[in-house]
């Protein structure tokens, strides 16, 4: 069965909220580039959330960077404005493929069921450097939904049940 999201746009906003909270100095951050191909192809509109595996300094605002990939499936990692980079680091990884990003009613479900919607068994990770980051891509291997643009949502969580 595969699981519905409905965070990505809630967790940027969420990360955007706790930004905007924090005044003065943050972490220092590093540009991070990479990639995400599903079954070898390029993946546009992919949500790519960065989870830091230490824990955090006692008082510091924990920093989940996060991004969505491009036409190429190429994406930027942002921690407070667009491009900005990650603190230098280990991360999970976690990546979740929206149905369609501008559909309310779709855009909770994972076109890829929740295999990667977990950072702690998504089995994805990465180190960021200090140092500017060009990441090895991240080369997904999963049964894609395929992309619906009309459906009705409530025979859709109907068949979700069933899977």
């Amino acid at each position: 069965m595969f699981k519905t999201f409905f965070g990505a746009g809630l967790l940027l906003a969420a990360l955007v909220v706790l930004v905007a909270g924090c005044g003065g100095k943050g972490p220092r951050l590093y540009s991070v580039k990479g990639s995400v191909r599903i079954n070898g192809e390029p993946a546009k509109d992919v949500n790519v959330l960065f989870t830091p595996i230490a824990p955090q300094e006692a008082g510091a605002t924990p920093l989940s960077p996060a991004a969505v990939t491009g036409e190429d499936g190429s994406f930027h990692l942002m921690s407070f404005k667009p491009s900005d980079g990650a603190p230098a680091g280990d991360y999970q990884v976690t990546v979740i493929y929206p149905m369609n990003r501008f559909n309310k009613h779709l855009s909770g479900i994972d076109r890829l069921r929740g295999k990667f919607a977990n950072p702690q068994t998504s089995g994805l990770t990465a180190k960021v450097e200090p140092r500017s980051n060009d990441l090895p891509p991240f080369d997904l291997k999963a049964d894609v939904m395929p992309l619906q643009t009309v459906v009705d949502p409530v025979k859709l969580r109907k068949k979700a049940r069933e899977d």
